[in-house]
């Protein structure tokens, strides 16, 4: 039996806290009830700011018709012009669709009335672009078979192509006390425009063409295959390093394709437990997909993992492992060996480019509370596992072994490999 310590976690992660579809048609799953327009939402009464954003909103359908709406989270009343004001003074985490600043400077058109005034149309023509790729790389996976989808964090914002319309659809919509932390609202993720528009086209893409969404990523798939076997790589996908499934049927989508590309390892965090439980008791989930599930008490979904059998993943926080572990701001090396340059901020220049190292203090042979070891413990004694289960990411064995053996720690610096191995039981996450 697991100590539930779950409320002592968030308590401490608080305090932690600076941490072709034809024309006419939505995607199968998707109802007119599943989206809200924003026109819609200005016409409605305002909402107070301590009003639950993330409340149901009685949309007058028949859930008992619709199963595809149960469950389903609309945002508070907004505007485009509501979304861009709430970007501009910093309050999108956890609230609001985000948009890059120059994203927003594209959206602004002269008005011979008014001035400079946010344009739905110009906001069309950004975000229908039919992305280049929907598969992409990051830091961790470049140098490995690892490839990945995304979609906005939280929220996005897509065209409808039907109803000539900007509407407003939640991504992640279990989402709870990561709404606080989530990296994918930080940092490079929102650093770059082009990352966070391509996350949007991605959306706009996959709900105005369904189909063709599918078939694109089956072709990309085919191509990133053909390049790793020559290099002697498996292909691996993650879908979502940001955003979540949209509904089951978007889910069944991508449990199709997981069928149809068997030599590929397909996998995903996620906290629509009961959408991923419901699609293996029905027997949709091909051995080569494998659910993570992501703890948080805040999610709805929680209560339905089973921590002795369900892979899950917890972020551990920073009072668990401060004492054993160093962060060091090191030079990233280019691929020629010398130092990557960025432009900094403030001066325009080019500097070298740096990020954190985690490295995890010696052991001390006299003293098993120091070191690895001693992490080791703390982590034992927090979340109730056996300390003999527990594996420093570097630890692992080249060949996995058996099925939930291993709970591994996993530090900024780590690959993500853990997460799509079957001997992981629990991945530990460090996040600074």
């Amino acid at each position: 039996m697991i100590k539930d310590t779950r409320v002592r976690l968030f308590e401490m992660m608080n305090r932690v806290g600076g941490m072709p579809l034809s024309e006419g048609k939505l995607p199968p799953g998707f109802s007119e009830a599943d989206f809200t327009d924003l026109e819609d939402y200005f016409e409605q009464p305002s909402v107070s700011e301590e009003t639950e954003i993330d409340a149901p909103v009685d949309t007058g359908v028949d859930v008992e018709k619709n199963p595809n709406l149960k469950g389903i989270k609309f945002p508070d009343d907004r505007t485009l012009k509501d979304i861009v004001a709430a970007r501009e003074r910093g309050e999108y985490k956890g609230k609001a669709p985000y948009l890059h600043p120059k994203t927003i400077e594209k959206l602004r058109v002269v008005d011979k009335n008014t001035g400079r005034e946010i344009s739905d149309e110009e906001f069309r023509k950004l975000t229908t672009v039919k992305p280049k790729s929907l598969l992409g790389t990051n830091t961790k996976m470049g140098k490995t078979g690892v490839l990945k989808t995304s979609l906005p964090a939280y929220e996005g914002l897509y065209w409808d192509e039907n109803k000539k319309k900007i509407r407003v659809v939640s991504t992640c919509r279990n989402a709870g006390n990561c709404k606080k932390y989530c990296f994918q609202q930080k940092g490079g993720p929102i650093q770059y425009e082009a990352a966070s528009l391509d996350k949007t086209r991605a959306l706009n893409f996959l709900l105005n063409h369904w189909d063709e969404y599918k078939q694109k990523i089956y072709s990309e798939i085919a191509a990133a295959k053909t390049i790793n076997d020559s290099k002697g790589l498996k292909t691996v996908i993650r879908w979502h390093d940001s955003g979540d499934f949209l509904s089951e049927q978007y889910l069944d989508l991508v449990m199709e394709i997981a069928r149809n590309t068997p030599d590929v390892l397909h996998y995903a965090y996620t906290k629509m437990v009961q959408f991923a439980k419901t699609a293996s008791e029905g027997g949709k989930v091909p051995d080569n997909f494998i659910f993570r599930f992501s703890i948080d008490p805040e999610s709805p979904d929680n209560a339905l993992i089973d921590k002795l059998k369900d892979k899950h993943a917890e972020v551990v926080p920073k009072q668990i492992w401060k004492e054993y572990v160093s962060v060091v701001s090191e030079v990233v090396m280019g691929v020629k060996g010398r130092p990557m340059m960025v432009k900094d901020k403030k001066t325009g220049n080019m500097v070298e480019k740096k990020q954190n190292k985690y490295y995890y203090h010696p052991n001390q042979e006299n003293d098993p509370t120091k070191g690895l070891l001693g992490l080791k413990k703390s982590i034992a004694d927090f979340y109730t596992i056996p300390i003999e289960t527990i594996k420093a990411f570097h630890e692992m064995p080249d060949i996995e072994e058996g099925r939930n053996r291993w709970n591994v720690i996993v530090t900024p610096s780590d690959a993500d490999s853990a997460a799509h191995r079957q001997d992981v039981l629990g991945v530990y996450l460090l996040i600074h």
